[in-house]
């Protein structure tokens, strides 16, 4: 299996590098805007790539962090939008919104949203009521 992950807002990168750093297969990793100072949290095993290759590259199971107002990780979610990709992204309960997945106008949706928090579960799930949504424990506080 291929594993990717593209990274831009830093609450949500966090999460998703700390659910990863025991992760034992190998990783490609883009680290975008204000993910690139967490360079240093990568799991020892990740690539970091740039962006233009990981969109060339093809992967089982991509994870994303979002950042509202960032095109290119619309971008990043159009591409991989209704492919054979299982594109999962993390949700902070204080920082998303529909926003987040509208891309040409057109509503782009993960396979599965991650959440950390009853608030942001009862919230996404009333945003996306078809939508696969998993509440874990936020492993990063408890580092």
């Amino acid at each position: 299996m291929r594993f990717g992950a593209v990274l831009h807002d830093v609450g949500s990168s966090r999460l998703i590098l700390s659910y990863l750093k025991d992760f034992t297969m190998e990783l490609d990793l883009v680290l975008l805007g204000p993910s690139q100072s967490l360079v240093s949290e990568k799991p020892a095993i990740s690539n970091v790539i740039s962006l233009d290759q990981f969109l060339k590259n093809q992967y089982d199971i991509t994870f994303l962090s979002l950042n509202e107002h960032s095109e290119i990780d619309k971008k990043v979610m159009s591409h991989f939008w209704n492919t054979e990709t299982l594109f999962i992204t993390f949700l902070d309960h204080w920082s998303f919104s529909a926003n987040e997945f509208q891309y040409n106008d057109n509503l782009v949706l993960p396979d599965h949203f991650i959440v950390t928090d009853n608030y942001a579960e009862s919230r996404a799930r009333v945003m996306f009521p078809n939508s696969l949504i998993t509440i874990l424990e936020n492993t990063y506080i408890k580092e």
